[in-house]
């Protein structure tokens, strides 16, 4: 169709030669090459402003979901970074020269052996069972009721009721005053100079040695159930140990 309106004006412009001259056909020639060309022109500018616009709409929805993919991946390697931080709770480590002891009763093997199975377990106030957690003298009563042995629930109540003994064997209890003049802190003899005990709240269950300058200041005395006698408890001893420091 294009072709054919083309045909006619180019006769116009022939017979525009012959009858007005050179002028007036040179004048219809450029017009009719300008009003053929100009919209074709803007036809091929919209459509290369279409394919522009396009383009960049396209280009940034792909770039923000590479961001989202990137900071979805940081946020995976910071909670893998948490995860990793995040450490399982040590034992406290038993004293190697707790380790050789020997003639030891059955019973004070078996405190020992009862006492050991709760390291690293946390303080609780109150608290008298592995479930739970263990005070000071919570963990001792404990250590005590699986022996069938009954005693007092608090420190300063079995540092009263119980006997008082010179020379310490492994099972006796050791008491402590901390922050005042009455006995406040009760721990179980090991042997070797060391006890096992619930420290304070915030702290685990661990082994110390008698002989530390703060436990030595603090020291109170130490005690042993009547009812337990010298088949249960063994006499002078590599085990045992003279309290006078």
């Amino acid at each position: 169709m294009f072709l054919t309106k083309r045909k006619k004006l180019n006769k116009r412009l022939f017979s525009a030669l012959l009858k007005r001259g050179a002028i007036g056909a040179f004048l219809l020639f450029f017009i009719t090459q300008f009003a053929f060309a100009a919209p074709q022109t803007q036809k091929t500018t919209n459509q290369t402003n279409h394919h522009t616009v396009s383009i960049t709409k396209h280009k940034p929805s792909t770039h923000k979901s590479h961001q989202t993919k990137k900071s979805k991946s940081k946020t995976k390697n910071n909670r893998h970074k948490v995860k990793s931080k995040a450490k399982p709770q040590t034992k406290p480590k038993i004293p190697s020269s707790l380790k050789t002891l020997t003639n030891l009763t059955p019973m004070q093997d078996s405190i020992f052996a009862i006492a050991e199975a709760q390291l690293g377990k946390k303080y609780v106030w109150g608290g008298s069972s592995p479930q739970v957690g263990f005070d000071c003298s919570g963990l001792s009563q404990y250590v005590y009721r699986q022996e069938g042995i009954t005693i007092p629930r608090t420190a300063l109540n079995q540092y009263q009721d119980l006997a008082p003994v010179n020379t310490l064997q492994p099972g006796d209890l050791v008491f402590f005053r901390i922050s005042s003049r009455y006995v406040s802190h009760v721990g179980i003899y090991l042997g070797k100079g060391y006890f096992i005990h619930s420290p304070t709240p915030g702290q685990r269950i661990r082994i110390d040695e008698l002989k530390n300058s703060y436990w030595k200041k603090h020291y109170a005395g130490a005690r042993r159930p009547a009812s337990l006698n010298s088949s249960n408890f063994i006499g002078m001893n590599q085990s045992s140990m003279n309290i006078n420091f």
